[in-house]
């Protein structure tokens, strides 16, 4: 039972930093629909085939911006991988 309590903590702190950090990306819709990583990547928004996605931080934000970061960069390539057309 300790393990299963262990795995449950775990789950839920790594859900946690995710959840808090989409909050970063409220408001940057663009003409009421919402950014998406996948799409920007693809090009369906743009006249171009594909998107490039370029990511920085700073020192001074770094910390905070970390699993954003992780989370674009997860999206991104699982969006690369999807055969499907837009």
């Amino acid at each position: 039972m300790k393990k299963i309590e262990k795995t449950a903590i775990s789950i839920r702190a790594v859900l946690t930093n995710y959840v808090k950090a989409i909050r970063y990306l409220q408001g940057i819709e663009k003409n009421g629909e919402p950014f998406t990583i996948r799409d920007w990547m693809r090009g369906v928004r743009e006249d171009r085939p594909n998107g490039w996605l370029f990511i920085s931080s700073n020192a001074d934000t770094h910390a905070s911006l970390k699993p954003v970061i992780s989370m674009w960069l997860s999206i991104a390539i699982r969006g690369l991988g999807d055969g499907r057309e837009p």
